[in-house]
């Protein structure tokens, strides 16, 4: 049986996103790029936005899996917000949200030897 997509989205971050402890100045001595998020207050802000599109998709188009989320889902998503004449800040954390959410999906991707977003 497969899981919800709440459940999806939250595993997506703890497999794949999670970095609340990890030094930001180590990963960068060790060369690695700086994929996951350090903060709880941006865990927590990207996450709502994470489920905020995985909701606009289930809504739109029956998705059941966050495997089968594409670019169309977010840039219809982001369309949306933009359109709402939301803050510019807001449209900004909107777009590091996505950046991260395309990171982690990128991340699960490989893992399961599959594609690019």
């Amino acid at each position: 049986m497969r899981r919800s997509l709440h459940a999806q989205v939250e595993g997506l971050y703890q497999a794949c996103a999670k970095g609340i402890g990890i030094k930001r100045h180590g990963m960068k001595l060790a060369g690695k790029k700086d994929t996951v998020i350090h903060s709880d207050n941006t865990r927590k802000a990207y996450l709502r936005v994470w489920h905020s599109i995985v909701k606009f998709a289930k809504e739109r188009r029956g998705l059941t899996s966050i495997d089968e989320l594409n670019a169309n889902d977010v840039n219809s998503w982001f369309l949306v917000q933009v359109r709402k004449g939301l803050a510019p800040l807001t449209i900004a954390q909107y777009r590091s949200a996505i950046i991260k959410l395309e990171q982690a999906l990128y991340a699960l991707r490989e893992r399961k030897g599959g594609g690019h977003v």
